[in-house]
C-alpha cells in the first residue's frame, strides 16, 4: 500500500481497532490526538499529505443526539476538509441509521435515506458534504455501518450486553427479542477498508454480513458462549424494527471478502 494511514478518532473503539489492524500490516499509521489536531478548532494545523484518511471521529448518538451535536459533527468534517490537501483517499464511517425504520425489504445502497434522529441526519449531511467537496478528485469511500462489535466494544446493542455481563446485571430485551439485526465484527472493518483503498475508486457501501438474526437468537448464542450472561424478554416498547441488508454490491466490489459470521464473532467477543 502506497502512503500512510491517518485515523481520526483512533481513541474510540472502532478507531482503535483500525489502528491495530493497519499496524499489524506494517503500514505507517498516524493517529493524531486532540492536542495535536482538535477537530473543533478551525485554526489547527496537521499535515495529512500522502495519507489515506479514515474518519472514525464524531459525537455518537449514545452520548449526545441534539442540534449542538449535529452542528459540531458537521464542523469537524468541515475543518478536516479544509486541511485535506494532498490526501490520497478519504474513508468516512457513516451509519445504517440513515435509512430509518420503515424498510419492509432488504436495504440496499439506493434505499432512500430516512433519518429519524439528528445523529442520522448529520451522517446524511456529512456524506453530501464529502461528495460535493471532493467530486472525483480522489477516491472517497462512504461506509454505512450497522452495529460494530468486539471484545472492548461498549456501544450499541452488543456493547450494552458486554456491559451487563461486566456489571452482572440482567439485560432487558424489548419486543420479546423479535427485532432482526445484522452486525459487523470490528476486526473485519480494517480488511474492508484496506481492500477498498487498494482499488483506488470511490464507493458507497453498506458493510454488513447480509445475515440478520432476531435479538433473542443473538442472546441465546451469547449465553451459550458465556453462561454469566442473563437476559429477560420484555414487552414491546416504541421504536422497534428490523434491519436486514442486501450486500450484493459489497460482494461485487470486494468479491474475495469473507466477513465473520455472528456465531463466530460472539465466540471471540463473549468468551469467559
Amino acid at each position: 500500500m502506497k502512503g500512510k494511514i491517518c485515523i481520526l478518532g483512533a481513541a474510540g473503539f472502532i478507531g482503535a481497532s483500525l489502528r491495530a489492524y493497519f499496524n499489524n500490516l506494517g503500514v505507517e499509521v498516524l493517529a493524531p490526538t486532540r492536542s495535536e489536531f482538535d477537530l473543533l478548532i478551525t485554526e489547527n494545523q496537521f499535515n495529512f499529505e500522502n495519507c489515506h484518511l479514515i474518519y472514525a471521529a464524531g459525537i455518537p448518538r449514545s452520548k449526545q443526539n441534539d442540534q449542538e451535536a449535529l452542528d459540531q459533527n458537521l464542523l469537524m468534517i468541515s475543518n478536516v476538509l479544509e486541511k485535506s490537501k494532498g490526501i490520497l483517499s478519504f474513508t468516512f464511517l457513516s451509519s445504517v441509521e440513515i435509512y430509518g425504520d420503515k424498510n419492509k425489504f432488504k436495504i440496499i445502497e439506493e434505499t432512500k435515506a430516512n433519518p429519524l434522529n439528528l445523529y442520522a441526519k448529520g451522517k446524511v449531511l456529512a456524506e453530501e458534504k464529502l461528495t460535493k467537496y471532493f467530486k472525483d478528485s480522489i477516491p472517497v469511500n462512504i461506509l454505512r455501518l450497522p452495529g460494530v462489535y468486539g471484545v472492548s466494544g461498549k456501544l450499541g446493542l452488543l456493547g450494552s450486553i458486554n456491559l451487563s455481563i461486566e456489571n452482572n446485571t440482567c439485560f432487558k430485551v424489548l419486543n420479546h427479542g423479535n427485532d432482526q439485526r445484522d452486525f459487523l465484527f470490528a476486526d473485519d472493518l480494517g480488511a474492508v477498508i484496506e481492500k477498498l483503498i487498494l482499488k483506488e475508486k470511490s464507493h458507497t457501501l453498506n458493510v454488513a454480513t447480509g445475515t440478520s438474526l432476531r435479538v433473542r437468537e443473538i442472546c441465546e448464542l451469547i449465553q451459550k458462549t458465556n453462561p454469566n450472561f442473563q437476559y429477560s424478554l420484555e414487552e414491546a416498547g416504541s421504536g422497534h424494527f428490523d434491519l436486514s441488508f442486501d450486500v450484493t454490491k459489497l460482494k461485487q466490489v470486494i468479491d474475495e471478502l469473507k466477513l465473520t459470521k455472528i456465531e463466530e464473532g460472539i465466540k471471540k467477543t463473549f468468551f469467559l
